[in-house]
């Protein structure tokens, strides 16, 4: 966290959510730490992303660096879900058990020209494709 810029994340893999404006200013300035305000809490606990490797870290110096922003943590208290937690959610919400088409359940097929080959052990890769 560098220098205190205030601005939404990414979109999401559906076009959904932000407009991309934090990921624009870490490419345009280096500033590649971003702290999710909504998630900070007194303990220091917070969303922090690094958008250089594009994974969630954890800063147990947290208290010290937005200090120096003028953020005091001890009156903090978390109001939005962390990155982590929406992601779970999302996760948790997924219907991968069946296939919907127009909000009718369709019924799976089987049988000679319906399905790709036999698995012969180590083929099964191959068979997705087909």
């Amino acid at each position: 966290m560098s220098c205190g810029y205030l601005g939404c994340g990414r979109r999401n893999y559906d076009g959904s959510g932000a407009n991309n404006h934090a990921v624009d200013h870490s490419q345009s300035t280096g500033h590649h730490v971003v702290c999710k305000l909504g998630t900070i809490t007194p303990e220091g606990g917070a969303s922090i992303h690094c958008y250089s490797c594009d994974e969630e870290r954890i800063d147990t110096k947290l208290g010290e660096h937005l200090g120096k922003l003028g953020i005091d943590i001890s009156g903090q208290t978390k109001t939005e879900k962390s990155i982590t937690e929406i992601n779970l959610e999302a996760n948790l919400s997924l219907t991968l058990s069946k296939v919907l088409e127009e909000g009718k359940t369709l019924i799976p097929v089987f049988g000679e020209g319906f399905t790709g080959m036999e698995n012969l052990g180590n083929s099964c890769y191959l068979n997705s494709v087909v």
